[in-house]
């Protein structure tokens, strides 16, 4: 049956992405927000003049006053065909950071993971202060990576034990979705949030 999609190729995915960076990036540069290329993004740009071969998104780091500003802007301003989803504006969201997509596309090779409409997309994570100490700074490290654990736990990781298990685990995974679904919703991810911003933001840097 013909249902009208088309698969992109990695190079078709990969120009999407660059022109939704484009669009980002004007959109920073309009508002005066900070941002950074960062991960496998930075690499590909600084070795290979552009994508890693085989990456299919962008990964980009905003101090934290930029990117709530950035998170209200583009919820209040139209920036179509451009959309985000963020657990800010989404209850049950299974991502902890921002994810900016291009509306036109869809995503649907990650049917046990991702739970929104969502097509080629930007990574958009918040960067905070860190604790001189490091111990101090490892345990915070810690905690957060936990919290980041249990809201995937209870927002998205249950759907792979129900698709991909036994009977037994699909049971614990209906078990564990109804309580995220209905009980859970966002509160790890208010206590990463809460815990992450306990840190003073990076205040320094240009777009």
């Amino acid at each position: 049956m013909n249902t009208g999609i088309k698969e992109l190729s990695l190079k078709e995915i990969q120009t999407i992405a660059l022109e939704a960076l484009k669009h980002f990036d004007s959109f920073c540069q309009t508002h005066k927000l900070r941002y950074f290329l960062a991960c496998g993004t930075l690499i590909g740009a600084i070795r290979n003049n552009g994508f890693i071969p085989w990456d299919d998104d962008i990964d980009i780091y905003m101090p934290r006053k930029d990117y709530m500003e950035f998170i209200e802007l583009s919820e209040r301003l139209s920036i179509f065909p451009y959309k985000i989803i963020s657990p800010y504006n989404t209850r049950n969201c299974p991502y902890t950071y921002v994810k900016f997509y291009d509306s036109r596309t869809v995503l649907i090779d990650l049917p046990d993971t991702v739970r929104y409409k969502l097509g080629v997309y930007l990574d958009v994570y918040p960067v905070d202060g860190l604790p001189d100490l490091p111990a101090v700074s490892d345990k915070l490290y810690s905690d957060i990576r936990k919290l980041i654990r249990r809201h995937f736990l209870f927002n998205a990781r249950y759907k792979i034990y129900i698709k991909n298990s036994d009977y037994c685990k699909k049971l614990v995974g209906y078990l564990i979705g109804f309580i995220g679904i209905f009980f859970i919703g966002n509160y790890y991810f208010k206590k990463l949030d809460k815990k992450a911003r306990s840190m003073v933001s990076i205040r320094s840097g240009t777009c």
